[in-house]
């Protein structure tokens, strides 16, 4: 997994979920681009109640 750390002054957490989406099929389970298997699953944590709104 990975964290992104980023300044909220420049872009959103939502900025972000719109790139991720754009780059992301969340149909797919346990998939990405042609790479299969429960590693490949997605997820997406959130830091607070403002960015799980």
């Amino acid at each position: 997994g990975i964290e992104i750390i980023f300044d909220p002054a420049v872009t959103s957490f939502r900025e972000q979920l719109e790139f991720f989406f754009q780059i992301h099929d969340p149909t797919t389970l346990n998939r990405q681009g042609n790479d299969l298997g429960a590693s490949y699953r997605s997820a997406i944590y959130y830091a607070d109640e403002t960015q799980k709104q």
